[in-house]
C-alpha cells in the first residue's frame, strides 16, 4: 500500500504510465476477437464492433491478427461463415437451399459467396448441397 500511495501520490518519469489503462496482449486480442466472431459469424458484424469487444482501436486490432494470424478479423470472419456454410449444406437435404444456407451463416452479398466458396474448397457450393442430397437418397434406399 505505501509503494502504490508513493508511486500515484507524486509526479515522477514514470507517473503517464500509471494513468493509461493496460491494454490487452496479442494473444488476449486474438482469443476475444475469435470467440466473438465464432458465437456471432451469423449476424452482421462491424469492423468497429470487432475492435470494441477486443478492447483496442480497429487499426491495432487488424495491425496485431496481420502480425499472428496473417489475415485481418474479416477475413477470419468470412472464413468461419464459409466453414458453416460448407458444414450446414453437406447436411442439406431436399428442402435446403444455397441461398438459404448462405443467408443463414450470414452472408448478404450472394454473389460473392459462390466465388469465395470455390476458392475456400475447390467447388460450388451447390455442387457441395448436390453431394449431399444424393447421398441422404442412396442411405434411404439402403433402408427400403
Amino acid at each position: 500500500m505505501i509503494v502504490v500511495a508513493l508511486l500515484t501520490g507524486f509526479d515522477h518519469t514514470h507517473s503517464q504510465m500509471l494513468d493509461c489503462p493496460t491494454q490487452p496482449t496479442g494473444s488476449r486480442i486474438i482469443e476475444r476477437t475469435e470467440n466473438y466472431l465464432m458465437s456471432n459469424s451469423d449476424n452482421p458484424i462491424a469492423i468497429e464492433t470487432i475492435a470494441e469487444i477486443a478492447g483496442v482501436s480497429v487499426r491495432s486490432l487488424q495491425r496485431t491478427f496481420r502480425r499472428v494470424r496473417g489475415l485481418t478479423p474479416m477475413r477470419l470472419l468470412k472464413n468461419i461463415r464459409l466453414d458453416k456454410a460448407r458444414s450446414r449444406l453437406s447436411k442439406g437435404d431436399t428442402t435446403t437451399s444455397v441461398t438459404q444456407v448462405a443467408m443463414n451463416s450470414g452472408f448478404s452479398h450472394l454473389g460473392a459467396v459462390g466465388v469465395d466458396y470455390r476458392k475456400r474448397f475447390g467447388e460450388a457450393p451447390s455442387e457441395t448441397l448436390l453431394r449431399s442430397q444424393r447421398q441422404m437418397e442412396i442411405q434411404r434406399s439402403v433402408r427400403r
